[in-house]
């Protein structure tokens, strides 16, 4: 794969222990990167710093992206791919389970984009990855209802990609050295933590 703009770049890449974050960070390692993920269960992988981190925990985040720059420099890639899903009917969706969905899905992005943001227009280089759904489009995606927490997460996470990208945008289109973007992936074959 050639992608120019990645080799010595720091990367951080939330929910990067498995699944299409896992990918991700092994193709930013492979690109020359480095990559550090963080996930509430991180696995160890070749060259690249784990850390344990709940984003939706603003203290957590705060620690977590303190050690990245300690140990790796500040981050110039983000791939905000941390997420939960949890299917339950309307009417039997406990408000626990919706508000960890949310504080998941969407704070954690909010968290991490908030607390990276300044540093790459700082250096004059960011980019900002969100990870979407289908069923933040559409209600359900690919995956059968009953999906209304997981959706509506996802669909606050893209829009909160966007509102990024026109809130920075006059900052930044004097340089497309940076950029923000949401991607929806529809089903995948990789591991997703469901509750």
């Amino acid at each position: 794969m050639q992608l120019d703009g990645i080799e010595g770049r720091v990367a951080v890449v939330t929910g990067g222990a498995r699944g299409i974050g896992r990918c991700i960070v092994e193709t930013f390692r492979d690109l020359g990167a480095n990559v550090a993920v963080l996930d509430l269960e991180p696995e160890e992988i070749d060259s690249v710093l784990s850390v344990a981190a709940d984003v939706s925990d603003e203290a957590d985040v705060e620690a977590a992206f303190a050690e990245i720059e300690q140990r790796l420099g500040p981050p110039q890639l983000a791939v905000l791919g941390a997420g939960i899903l949890h299917k339950a009917p309307l009417e039997q969706h406990a408000l626990a389970d919706w508000q960890r969905v949310l504080d998941v899905n969407l704070t954690g992005p909010f968290l991490c984009a908030r607390r990276v943001v300044g540093g790459m227009r700082e250096a004059g280089y960011g980019r900002i990855v969100i990870i979407g759904s289908s069923a933040g489009i559409d209600g359900a995606g690919a995956a059968p209802p009953p999906l209304a927490g997981y959706a509506a997460s996802k669909a606050g996470a893209m829009a909160l990609a966007k509102s990024i990208a026109r809130e920075y945008a006059p900052t930044w289109r004097s340089s497309s050295a940076r950029r923000t973007r949401a991607t929806s992936p529809a089903r995948s074959w990789t591991s997703t933590a469901a509750t």
